[in-house]
């Protein structure tokens, strides 16, 4: 007998100090309610760098206390936000970027519904998603060109390559890059004779530039002959006493009929003039 009343006085010894002790420290004991809360993710399609539109998700799941169980509740909808698709399902919006955030937008998503009702009791029915879109580029490589001319006539050219994300493993074929920078590459060419080319230039995110190379080599100083030929549209008569000769180094055949009657004239000439002389001797005889 005293050692049951000895046992009821300690258990109600310990129920007053736990009773104490709760009021002091503001331990509330509670049974487990129907609580639930809501919880988000955010997804983005594409997330690498990109020169499309890229598409954000918000999904969702409702989780919390059914029962005095942890489980997660199926049955919800959110509520509509302006600009965001609801998914048929009603349990995730999306929407389209075209270009970067300036800031991050925080949007506030709401359960509208659970299992059908507007009235339910739910811990947390709300909650904020941040959404930040940062890897959209459809901005095009700016490329410049700069053109110098050699000492042997050839054509030096430059060509700058600016982006904000530029590709610096990029090899233009017959180009050497001579320099890179942090958003900046160097390429230079030699060109030795006139010519038209497209240089087609691509940064990380697909943009392209096409860049048109026009170069202009003047070889008339190069070709120059040393010897001056003379103009025969100005003069087409020789001088006297001058021989016009042929490609093979010959007199012409004009020239050869000159000197053909030359000799004819001084041949009749002769004859004549031995012709006389005879005469002459025959009648002193």
């Amino acid at each position: 007998m005293k050692k049951n009343l000895l046992m009821l006085a300690v258990c109600l010894m310990f129920v007053s100090l736990f009773t104490m002790v709760t009021n002091v420290y503001g331990i509330q004991i509670k049974e487990p309610k129907e609580e639930a809360s809501l919880y988000l993710f955010v997804t983005k399609s594409p997330e690498t760098l990109t020169n499309k539109d890229v598409t954000v998700t918000i999904n969702s799941f409702f989780s919390g206390y059914i029962n005095g169980n942890k489980t997660q509740v199926s049955s919800y909808e959110l509520a509509e936000i302006n600009g965001w698709t609801l998914s048929d399902d009603k349990q995730s919006l999306t929407k389209v970027f075209e270009s970067n955030t300036v800031e991050d937008e925080n949007v506030k998503v709401t359960v509208a519904k659970v299992n059908g009702n507007t009235d339910f009791n739910a811990q947390t029915k709300e909650d904020t998603a941040i959404i930040s879109v940062t890897n959209i580029d459809k901005v095009a490589p700016v490329v410049t060109q700069d053109q110098k001319e050699n000492e042997d006539g050839s054509i030096d050219v430059l060509l700058t390559v600016e982006d904000e994300h530029i590709n610096k493993e990029l090899e233009l074929k017959n180009w050497t890059k001579v320099e890179t920078q942090d958003k900046k590459v160097l390429y230079k060419r030699n060109y030795t004779d006139s010519a038209n080319d497209e240089v087609i230039v691509t940064d990380l995110a697909d943009n392209s530039t096409t860049a048109e190379i026009a170069v202009n080599i003047d070889k008339k100083t190069s070709d120059k002959s040393d010897i001056d030929v003379p103009d025969d549209t100005n003069n087409n008569t020789p001088k006297n006493n001058e021989n016009v000769v042929d490609n093979s180094g010959n007199p012409e055949t004009s020239d050869i009929v000159v000197y053909f009657g030359i000799a004819l004239l001084l041949s009749i000439g002769i004859l004549i003039a031995t012709k006389k002389y005879y005469n002459s001797k025959i009648n002193n005889n």
